[in-house]
């Protein structure tokens, strides 16, 4: 996972985008890339072989596949099976598909891929004041818990209520992280109170820390899961503003845009919500791999539980 960027120097100033980044001291800095689209190949590949004996039957698969926004551009060219494309209430798209029958030893693929288009992307200007009403988001999970006292604690320390200015709070949120709260990567995800108590955590505990601190602000935020190209899978934050959703990194230090590295794979519904759901009957192995151009960020198998004809969701 992403552990620190660097601020990227261009000669052409009239033609780049430039990102206001807090370094590990508190001090705002700038990440700058040249302002063009980057294209890359985005594809996601299933393989599904049945048991000998009780073949894998009725199986519906859905994929969280990049959404198109201001920053980046999803073009499905190829899908194997007949599919449906739909978006969310979080403005995730998701790809479904199913499959009637995997005829024992034999296997079947489920192929997507298509072209995505990632450019550097900043909001500029104000974000406007918090609004005087309560927040969407009230999930009290154990990872992004924000009615801890600890973290209602940190929020008078920081000095937040203060002021109604939501790049502000989000200023002083970030700087205090990106000062205290050491990059740790952890297998695991450990939640909001492993990074505030033991003062790390990796880009997971950074962001659940960010998110916790946010809405217990009053402001509405979301754990965003991405990849970092071409080196791994990367979580950061977006806040709800008066212009939109708008991105930060709280472990690169970014407020209010993202490079051409960033890749926004979905926004979590409820923290550690899996990037492909997969239910059916029957017993058998399934693999599963998403990648971006020649490099491989997801691979995992799954072998389904042993029953017989009851309905299984992995």
């Amino acid at each position: 996972m992403l552990a620190s960027t660097h601020c990227v120097y261009v000669t052409d100033m009239n033609n780049i985008i430039s990102i206001p980044l807090v370094d590990t001291n508190g001090n705002i800095r700038c990440f700058a890339e040249p302002n063009k689209a980057r294209r890359h190949i985005f594809w996601v590949r299933i393989i599904m072989v049945s048991s000998s004996k009780n073949r894998l039957r009725d199986l519906s698969v859905n994929i969280f596949v990049p959404p198109s926004d201001p920053h980046q551009k999803l073009v499905v060219s190829k899908v194997n099976i007949p599919a449906e494309i739909t978006t969310d209430k979080h403005g995730n798209s998701i790809v479904s598909a199913e499959v009637d029958v995997v005829p024992p030893r034999k296997r079947e693929e489920i192929v997507l891929r298509g072209e995505i288009y990632l450019r550097p992307y900043c909001v500029m200007g104000d974000w406007g004041c918090m609004q005087p009403k309560s927040i969407e988001h009230t999930t009290r999970g154990r990872l992004q818990d924000h009615t801890r006292t600890e973290i209602l604690q940190l929020l008078d320390e920081l000095e937040l209520d203060r002021t109604d200015d939501i790049r502000e709070i989000a200023f002083r949120i970030i700087a205090h992280i990106r000062k205290r709260v050491k990059y740790f990567k952890s297998p695991y995800r450990l939640g909001a109170m492993f990074a505030l108590k033991q003062s790390k955590g990796s880009c997971d505990e950074i962001a659940d820390l960010t998110v916790a601190l946010l809405r217990a602000r009053g402001i509405e935020a979301r754990s965003i899961i991405g990849y970092y190209l071409y080196e791994a899978l990367h979580e950061w934050v977006e806040i709800k503003t008066q212009v939109g959703w708008v991105p930060i990194d709280p472990t690169a230090g970014l407020i209010g845009g993202l490079g051409s590295r960033w890749l926004k794979l979905f926004v979590e519904p409820k923290p550690s919500t899996k990037p492909i759901r997969i239910s059916g009957t029957g017993q058998g192995k399934i693999a599963v791999e998403i990648g971006l151009d020649n490099k491989t960020f997801i691979r995992k198998t799954l072998i389904t539980p042993p029953k017989k004809f009851e309905r299984w969701k992995l």
